[in-house]
């Protein structure tokens, strides 16, 4: 049995409802868009996206076990792992089996593979609060464009809306195509696609000059240590920040 869904987190829940009470043993749970082939035999079952069913799941979740359960699966939810809603499902399906949270038995290998999962989705998150950029644009809106691994940009929206309340500001998932953006009096996530011709505000362009030579003056080439440089930064960001000289 291979369960298909619309790859939103309401639609996971609404599986999983229907998963749980219907006792399905699915050998595996995709978005609708995944093109991976399927074995000819299999019998495909897709269930729509249902909110009260999807509030049903988080209500028992925390009534029954706990609201890091909750966590945990929509961290592992925005993971980039292959295959996480079917680990996701039977860590939950344990869960209710044992009316508690089994996330410690590590031995289990699907509940081995979502704790690896959630680790690096939270590091990932850790990251990007300090590795986001922002440029002025000349329209008065900050934009930063940042490439992340993981499906973080929920998790990292709060910091920057509490941090940068006076200011209008959008970050930019170029990898999904998604942004959040915020007005000064309200934040909201959508789709969106490649931005053209970004005209940078003349500021901006003096600071980004003047932040180039500071941070090429105050480093001591002597004491250079590219390891160490990218185990605090990994290379895959760096295209990102202005700082760094892509050559």
């Amino acid at each position: 049995m291979i369960i298909k869904y619309d790859g939103s987190f309401t639609g996971l829940l609404t599986v999983i409802y229907e998963g749980l009470k219907n006792n399905l043993e699915p050998e595996n749970i995709i978005t609708s868009d995944n093109n991976e082939e399927i074995d000819l035999f299999s019998d495909i079952i897709f269930f729509n996206s249902d909110k009260k069913k999807a509030d049903i799941v988080i209500k028992t979740i925390k009534k029954k076990l706990n609201f890091s359960v909750l966590k945990v699966i929509y961290y592992a939810y925005l993971s980039n792992e292959d295959n996480i809603e079917i680990d996701i499902y039977n860590y939950l399906k344990l869960c209710f089996q044992y009316n508690k949270d089994v996330y410690d038995n590590l031995g289990n290998d699907y509940i081995n593979k979502l704790a690896k999962a959630v680790r690096r989705v939270q590091l990932e998150k850790h990251r990007f609060l300090g590795f986001v950029r922002f440029e002025l644009l000349k329209d008065g809106i900050y934009y930063s464009k940042i490439e992340p691994d993981n499906n973080i940009i929920y998790l990292i929206v709060d910091h920057f809306k509490n941090r940068f309340r006076d200011q209008k500001w959008l970050i930019h998932d170029t990898l999904r195509n998604i942004a959040a953006y915020y007005d000064k009096n309200s934040l909201r996530i959508f789709d969106i696609y490649n931005i053209e011709n970004l005209e940078y505000d003349q500021e901006e362009m003096e600071f980004r000059h003047l932040w180039k030579t500071y941070f090429k003056n105050i480093a001591i080439t002597e004491r250079r240590n590219l390891r160490l440089q990218r185990n605090f930064m990994p290379v895959r960001y760096w295209k990102n920040l202005i700082e760094i000289d892509k050559k």
